[in-house]
């Protein structure tokens, strides 16, 4: 599918949800790229009936019309990246997943998009509609690098997550205590792992 021309309808934003909040269902005017920072969330499409779990990394491109509804996560703060726009020609026809693309081409590529709506330079619509566009060709086309499994252990993946999701406000210090009860362990097993 040929994209065709972007306009943005909704800028590139960052949306911080609380644990256990929900979002929709609401089927969308336009088209929505949404991707995890941090925590994790349930995808649900009323129109096709499916569930998809997203964790940090997942980005979503959502077709208009498409019935949508988010559950974030139940324990964590859940930090998501969003942006709504229109195209001149459908690119993807149904919704489409792209697994663990962040970090990666679209990690610099988004943090650009968002930096743009944030900072607002000289011609900045103009640029993140580009921007955008090309980000929109690069995900659908389907060439990208693909991600290896998490070499770590699912208890560090946990604490690792934790750590991003508690920095993306600021660095502060996390104790070893703090890690082990995201990582649902003890102290001398998170340290040995």
């Amino acid at each position: 599918h040929e994209l065709g021309s972007v306009s943005l309808v909704v800028p590139p934003a960052i949306a911080d949800y609380p644990p256990g909040a929900t979002f929709g269902p609401l089927p969308l005017a336009e088209f929505e790229l949404v991707w995890l920072l941090s925590g994790s969330a349930v995808w649900l499409s009323g129109d096709e009936g499916t569930a998809e779990s997203m964790r940090p990394g997942d980005v979503l491109l959502l077709p208009p019309g498409t019935d949508s509804e988010f559950r974030w996560d139940n324990q964590l703060p859940t930090r998501h990246g969003y942006v709504h726009f229109s195209a001149g020609t459908d690119p993807c026809g149904r919704p489409l997943w792209r697994r663990g693309q962040i970090p990666g081409p679209f990690g610099g590529m988004l943090d650009y998009l968002l930096w743009l709506a944030q900072e607002r330079p000289g011609g900045w619509w103009e640029r993140a509609e580009d921007v955008l566009a090309a980000t929109v060709r690069a995900f659908v086309s389907g060439h990208l690098p693909q991600p290896g499994e998490r070499p770590e252990p699912a208890a560090l993946a946990a604490a690792l997550d934790y750590v991003r999701s508690e920095w993306l406000g600021g660095m502060r210090p996390v104790s070893r205590a703090e890690l082990a009860a995201v990582a649902s362990g003890s102290e001398s097993f998170l340290s040995r792992m």
